[in-house]
């Protein structure tokens, strides 16, 4: 028994939003028609409603989209005993149901009208002038935007898109542009249909550029040798928009006719906001993977790397030059991208930063997408692993306690940004991240001179 109440009205019209979104354009010679929805009012003051019948239902059977031509009616009695008729239309019929309005076969519904329960049955029987509605997929990225799947639904019919993926496009170093879905809904198809494609502007939230694989996974930066260890720094890649301070989160409703100003909390020399930037950077920027063939020729703890780890110190010392300085220099990323590396103090100068910016505010509109925002400042780092090793043979080696990572702010990267986000967590939309393996760290002692 198919049940629901049409005590309240669905709206399945569809607003665009201005929240770094690309609105489709509309073919000039076509426009959407909402489907029509109208409350049923049967009640009479003085009286209650005794029951509700649903009468003059052909037993021939209703043809498809033909129910408003059948004079259906509600005979409703009230507990004075008296009668009264009403129209039953197609419009008083939730939206959810009509599909079975467009499928031939035998059907039983369960509604409730004014809250009296109400289930009557019919049959829906083939109608030779109704031929379906043409459905276009259209592609917006195109000037021209080409039709890219055309296809016909029935009537109140959902319609699905079978064709290609939309593969996110890189903006710059911080934003993708990606899909998000349709202009109108693909459910209750109830006219000839146009489809397009929209895309927003999303942030690259924690998004790892690893170095160009050529040969290996890591570019050597500086090694120290004391005795029979060997310490090594070693630049895995390029993380994009870490959130180094935010303000309060806030849930944002579309259409809601109040501006927010959003603001950065108070900075503290040392707060949860530095756990959350390690926590995060860790959870959703950084992956490691044990390869079961190196178990036996890598030997030692790699916990730095399988758990949560504190990077906010630092270089170590054993890594400066005679001026106290870090190597620097430039490498090239997997996407083609030529950077010069940062070795900026982590803590320090993140620090610095973030106080630069406190009084800096953002604005959530009243047309800006439903969901959750906030103030943050982003930026990129420079993300480095500090190792060291000792020889057990020829080709083995053990990883020694201590390793540890190094992430140094790029500091022309830094922005000030509304970040968004659907849930309550600002996490990483675009899963990329920068993978450690413990074949990596074997092939990087295996490099090393020994």
């Amino acid at each position: 028994m198919k049940k629901l109440s049409i005590l309240f009205t669905i709206s399945l019209t569809t607003t665009l939003i201005s929240c770094g979104i690309e609105e489709p354009k509309s073919s000039p010679k076509w426009a959407y028609t909402p489907p029509e929805e109208a409350l049923i009012r049967v009640g009479k003051e003085g009286v209650e409603i005794a029951s509700i019948n649903v009468i003059n239902i052909p037993s021939s059977g209703i043809k498809i989209a033909g129910w408003d031509e059948c004079n259906i009616e509600l005979d409703v009695m009230y507990n004075d005993l008296t009668h009264q008729s009403f129209d039953f239309l197609e419009k008083h019929i939730p939206v959810d149901y009509r599909h079975f309005l467009g499928e031939i076969g035998h059907h039983s519904l369960d509604i409730a009208i004014n809250g009296v329960d109400v289930t009557f049955g019919f049959d829906i029987i083939n109608n030779p002038d109704f031929h379906g509605y043409n459905c276009k997929f259209i592609d917006t990225r195109f000037e021209d935007e080409p039709v890219i799947q055309e296809t016909t639904v029935g009537y109140y019919q959902s319609v699905e898109y079978t064709g290609e993926d939309f593969p996110d496009e890189v903006i710059d170093d911080n934003n993708v542009k990606t899909f998000i879905g349709w202009d109108y809904s693909l459910n209750a198809i109830h006219q000839d249909m146009e489809f397009r494609n929209k895309f927003r502007t999303a942030e690259k939230r924690y998004y790892g550029r690893a170095v160009r694989n050529d040969e290996t996974d890591f570019h050597l930066q500086k090694t120290y040798r004391k005795d029979d260890t060997i310490h090594a720094l070693t630049y895995l890649g390029r993380m994009q928009c870490i959130t180094l301070n935010h303000g309060n989160a806030i849930y944002h409703k579309q259409g809601e006719t109040v501006e927010n100003e959003l603001a950065f909390n108070k900075l503290n020399p040392y707060n949860d906001m530095w756990n959350e930037l390690n926590d995060y950077t860790f959870t959703y920027g950084l992956e490691y993977e044990a390869v079961p063939k190196y178990n036996g020729l890598l030997y030692g703890t790699t916990g730095a790397f399988s758990n949560s780890t504190t990077f906010l110190a630092d270089f170590e010392n054993i890594y400066r030059n005679e001026q106290g300085e870090i190597p620097g220099g430039h490498v090239t990323l997997e996407d083609e991208a030529i950077v010069d590396l940062s070795v900026e103090p982590c803590y320090t100068k993140s620090y610095d930063i973030a106080s630069q910016y406190l009084t800096y505010t953002k604005t959530v509109n009243d047309d800006d997408i439903t969901g959750y925002y906030r103030i943050g400042l982003t930026m990129a780092y420079d993300i480095y692993l500090s190792t060291s090793y000792i020889k057990l043979a020829d080709h083995r080696y053990e990883l020694l306690q201590g390793s540890s990572f190094h992430f140094s702010p790029v500091i022309q990267s830094k922005q000030v940004v509304l970040q968004y986000s659907e849930g309550e967590i600002f996490d990483a939309p675009f899963e990329h991240r920068l993978k450690i393996t413990n074949e990596m760290l074997y092939h990087l002692a295996d490099s090393l001179d020994w």
